[in-house]
């Protein structure tokens, strides 16, 4: 009846202003990188200040973050 949604863990890779995020996001997308980077995010400690976390699946992290740094974007220290 009800289909279950495999819920995965995501990570935020960088904070970047909001004029830089859907166009990050799309980048890593069409790089097949899952990616999002909604207004409020689970890292609201990253939220008020720095602008929009772009937040990827645990296993895309390291994938992401080096595409970002090629693209001349800092990126997050990996957690963990």
């Amino acid at each position: 009846m009800f289909e279950q949604i495999e819920q995965r863990e995501v990570v935020p890779v960088a904070v970047v202003s909001d004029t830089q995020a859907d166009l990050l996001v799309m980048t890593l997308r069409a790089n097949g990188i899952e990616a999002s980077a909604p207004s409020v995010s689970a890292f609201p400690s990253l939220d008020w200040a720095e602008g929009r976390a772009i937040s990827v699946q645990v296993e895309s992290a390291a994938e992401a973050a080096e595409l970002l740094r090629g693209l001349g974007h800092e990126t997050l220290p990996p957690t963990g």
